[in-house]
C-alpha cells in the first residue's frame, strides 16, 4: 500500500528501504525526482508498486555512476516478480491503464525512450492478457533531454539518470519544468539536507 493507503494501478513507484534500527521508509509519486546517493548499498530491498499518489508517473530516478548497475540489476529483478492484475487484490503490484487511449499513449512514449536511445532494463511491452496492462518498464542510461525525462508519462515507465557529482545532480533535478517534488536517499543526514 502507498502513504495513501491504497493500492492503485496507474504509475510506478518505487519504495526503498534500509535495514536499520527504525528503517526508513520513502513512497513517492508525480513527475517526482528521486536522488539515489553514493554510499555503502543504501537499500536493503528496493520493491516495486502500483500507485495513484500525486496522480503521475515516477518519472525519474537520479542514482550514482558507482552503485547504477548493481541497483538496475536488483531492480529488475524485483520488476520481474510483479503482479499485474485487480488493483483491489493485495497480491497485486500493478493493475491496468484506465483506457486504452492511456495504454497506447504510456505505449508511445516507452516507444520514444527506445526510439532515443534509452537502454530498455525490462519491460516496455503491452502485458499478454485481458485489459489495459503494460508491463512495468525501466530504462536506463537517460539523458535529461529525452522524452521520457522531460514529460509526464501517467503509466508504469521509471527513467533511470546517472550522475557523478552532487552539484551536478542537484543542478539536473532543479532543471525540470513539472517539479512536483523530489526525494533523496541517502544514511548521511547532513548530506540528505545539503542536497
Amino acid at each position: 500500500l502507498c502513504q495513501h493507503r491504497r493500492r492503485c494501478s496507474s504509475c510506478l513507484v518505487v519504495l526503498a528501504w534500509r535495514f536499520c534500527e527504525n528503517g526508513i521508509n520513502a513512497c513517492s509519486a508525480g513527475k517526482l525526482r528521486l536522488v539515489w546517493l553514493r554510499e555503502k548499498e543504501p537499500w536493503g530491498m528496493v520493491q516495486l508498486r502500483g500507485n495513484l499518489g500525486s496522480g503521475g508517473s515516477l518519472g525519474i530516478l537520479s542514482i550514482s555512476l558507482e552503485i547504477k548497475e548493481k541497483f538496475l540489476k536488483r531492480l529488475a529483478e524485483r520488476t520481474g516478480n510483479a503482479i499485474l492484475g485487480d488493483p483491489m487484490d493485495e497480491a497485486t503490484s500493478f493493475g491496468p491503464m484506465v483506457t486504452e487511449n492511456q495504454m497506447n499513449i504510456v505505449l508511445g512514449y516507452i516507444g520514444k525512450g527506445k526510439e532515443e536511445g534509452a537502454r530498455l532494463i525490462c519491460g516496455g511491452e503491452r502485458a499478454d492478457m485481458d485489459g489495459y496492462y503494460i508491463q512495468p518498464t525501466v530504462f536506463a542510461d537517460v539523458t535529461d533531454d529525452m522524452t521520457i525525462a522531460r514529460e509526464e508519462i501517467f503509466g508504469p515507465v521509471m527513467a533511470v539518470l546517472d550522475f557523478d557529482t552532487e552539484e551536478e545532480v542537484i543542478a539536473r533535478a532543479n532543471d525540470t519544468e513539472f517539479g512536483l517534488s523530489a526525494g533523496v536517499f541517502t544514511n548521511d543526514f547532513s548530506r540528505a539536507h545539503r542536497v
